[in-house]
């Protein structure tokens, strides 16, 4: 597929963006004008021929409120539209923003998924500030943000990466959907209610339903009310008047309780549920080929009517419940039409024909936004590929593999091969060289490529493997866990996956770090054994040259360094992998640096 330049995309749309907006503007003023002028000339015909020609005063007034009240009308229109065609524009400004590597506020840093006993989360920076779902995230609602995080923290088999890849592949080609989608979550963010608040309260026991004479009492009892009314403006006593409106005070005060319980706060966010239906409306009037996409929006048009409009309607009963927000015109209506109840009516409808469809609305509208969030990496990174998946046995092969969250001018790409499983390579190399960056942009692409999107490679040739790292063990206080049984826990859930039988792939970055030298050193040595009897693949970066030394014993081990080298009064380092041991170490170098007497 050949997607346009990113930047020259963005560019030329906000381009088309401003001129729109430019347009509009001036729309908007003359729409000022005429409304200011017929208001002028509507007040003053009517003052000037009141005396004189009343008729004719009552006739110039009503044009003019006429031609007021259009231009009022298309005025709110172009308003409306001029919002929109600023949020698409701030959508392209944001863009061109990440292409120069800014991490930008789309939402949340994902904080709220971190979890230290993960796997591999914690060590390789998946969640909060700067974090891949930092980099990633575009994510209009919380089912995307949810699903975005569940992408990167449990990895799909090999047939649905492969699904995932044509459904990611298809949005990157979309650009003016994906746009569509980022700007309704500005619009959200303007409205600083939460999207997804309504889902608990969409499924309440009911109340009004199945009583036949409800309908018969909401259209019998309001409509009398009403009729009453009218007759006591035709001076008829007011006593059916007030009985009537008794019995609806009567009946509002046994039911406020339940009324309170099925919409709660919900009635205020129904602005927020327009935007969730204007999300999905733009999935459902899409064209798909991928099967993956295909599936996703097919749940959204699955009998009766399409979740959009069921949402939309939602939308408008939450808006009428809204009016209990009012004050003095909500009791009015309250004890004249029964207000709350016939709401509460219409809300029990939709919540029984609708109701047991919402979780499978809102996880494929998270699904959706996921794909279109990897879709949106690929687009802005033409550079990058989409992994070949192998499904027979195990592969790693990578071609120019670079760190995705590494900006482009400063990024060093590596090669790298696994030949088969039941291997460990033994990684040396001095401070600072590249050792640990080199494991987290192995596990990082991973992650990329078991979610179905892009990596930051020239090729990458791959497996599904169950990623289990150990780079960044810490003591916890309130756990009362020290640093090296924290790292004892992390190395036995190595050890536990590669019994299982599962295929895995490990990265240990320094091992036993949290006991003395000759611990760690016997402790390393007998880990590794351990792993190469259990058949274990992976990478070890280690300082303790010893270890090295098993490439001689077994020839499962391979080695590997970076190196660096003294340049004057600096160390310069090239980041880039060569076999065999490392034979420049700098930590004496640095401490002198930094004005210590060695």
């Amino acid at each position: 597929m050949n997607l346009p330049d990113p930047r020259a995309h963005y560019t030329q749309d906000a381009r088309l963006r401003a001129a729109e907006l430019s347009r509009l503007r001036k729309g908007g003023r003359i729409y000022i004008a005429v409304k200011l002028a017929s208001f002028i000339l509507g007040l003053f015909g009517f003052s000037r021929y009141l005396s004189l020609r009343p008729s004719l005063a009552i006739a110039l007034l009503a044009g003019f409120a006429a031609v007021f009240s259009a231009a009022a009308i298309l005025h709110e229109r172009l308003i409306r539209r001029t919002a929109a065609e600023k949020r698409l524009l701030q959508v392209d400004e944001e863009e061109l923003r990440a292409l120069d590597g800014e991490f930008l506020p789309f939402g949340s840093a994902g904080e709220e998924f971190s979890d230290a006993a993960h796997p591999y989360s914690s060590d390789l920076d998946l969640f909060g500030l700067h974090s891949l779902y930092h980099f990633l995230g575009r994510m209009a609602t919380g089912p995307g943000r949810q699903a975005l995080a569940q992408a990167l923290l449990r990895p799909l088999t090999g047939p649905d990466i492969r699904e995932a890849q044509g459904a990611v592949r298809e949005l990157a080609g979309k650009p003016d959907f994906r746009r569509r989608i980022r700007a309704a979550a500005l619009q959200a963010g303007s409205e600083g209610s939460p999207l997804d608040s309504f889902v608990p309260q969409t499924a309440p026991k009911e109340f009004l339903l199945g009583k036949p004479l409800l309908p018969v009492l909401l259209i019998a009892l309001p409509a009398g009310t009403l009729a009453a009314l009218a007759a006591v403006a035709w001076g008829l006593p007011i006593a059916p008047f007030a009985a009537l409106v008794l019995v609806q005070v009567v009946i509002n005060k046994i039911t406020t309780n339940r009324v309170e319980s099925l919409c709660g706060d919900a009635a205020r966010h129904h602005r927020a549920l327009s935007i969730y239906a204007e999300i999905i409306a733009a999935v459902e009037q899409e064209a798909f080929e991928a099967p993956r996409l295909r599936c996703l929006r097919d749940r959204f048009l699955d009998g009766g009517l399409p979740a959009s409009r069921s949402v939309r309607r939602l939308s408008s009963l939450l808006g009428w419940m809204n009016a209990r927000s009012s004050g003095v015109w909500h009791a009015l209506l309250n004890v004249t039409i029964l207000w709350d109840l016939q709401g509460t009516y219409r809300l029990e409808l939709w919540n029984r024909r609708c109701a047991k469809k919402i979780p499978g609305w809102l996880e494929a509208l998270g699904d959706v936004e996921s794909l279109a969030a990897l879709a949106n990496c690929s687009f802005n990174h033409p550079a990058w590929i989409f992994p070949e998946i192998r499904l027979d046995g195990f592969a790693l092969k990578a071609a120019a593999l670079g760190h995705p969250l590494i900006p482009e001018a400063e990024r060093v790409a590596n090669d790298y091969a696994r030949a088969g499983s039941g291997s460990v390579d033994v990684l040396t190399g001095p401070n600072m060289a590249g050792k640990s960056t080199f494991l987290r942009t192995i596990g990082v692409n991973a992650v990329l490529a078991f979610a179905g999107g892009p990596v930051c490679a020239a090729a990458l040739e791959i497996s599904p493997f169950g990623l289990i790292t150990s780079m960044k063990s810490s003591d916890s206080l309130d756990k009362r866990m020290s640093l090296f049984y924290a790292e004892l826990v992390r190395l036995k859930m190595i050890l536990d996956e590669i019994r299982e039988g599962r295929p895995a792939f490990f990265l240990i970055d320094e091992m036993l770090r949290g006991t003395n030298a000759q611990d760690r050193h016997k402790g390393s040595l007998a880990l590794m054994r351990q792993l190469l009897k259990a058949g274990a693949t992976g990478i070890v970066a280690t300082h303790d040259l010893d270890l090295t030394a098993l490439a001689a014993e077994n020839r499962h081990v391979a080695n590997h360094h970076f190196d660096s080298r003294v340049e004057g009064d600096n160390l310069a380092f090239d980041f880039k992998i060569k076999p065999g041991v490392c034979a420049s170490f700098n930590a004496l170098v640095l401490m002198k640096k930094m004005g210590l007497d060695v």
